[in-house]
């Protein structure tokens, strides 16, 4: 890249983090949930995912959420009117 006669030597920085899911207190279960928009308010979708404290599979469910924001779709992931 050059600006005014100057060259800059710029380098992006790449940062990895590992993400793990961590289970619930024993006898208890956790849902996990996430939601996106192809575009923002565009056509949307969520779902989640419900485990034991073992980590086992209990259930789990998609929906189209339609014509929503990126964060109406987060934040309604979980829910089916």
């Amino acid at each position: 890249m050059e600006t005014s006669g100057q060259q800059l030597d710029i380098k992006p920085t790449i940062l990895h983090t590992v993400i793990y899911w961590k289970p619930p207190n024993d006898g208890t279960y956790k849902c996990n949930s996430g939601g996106a928009s192809k575009g923002n308010p565009g056509q949307s979708a969520g779902g989640f995912c419900i485990r034991n404290w073992k980590g086992d599979f209990i259930f789990a469910a998609t929906y189209k959420l339609g014509m929503i924001t990126s964060l109406e779709a987060e934040t309604s992931a979980w829910r089916k009117d």
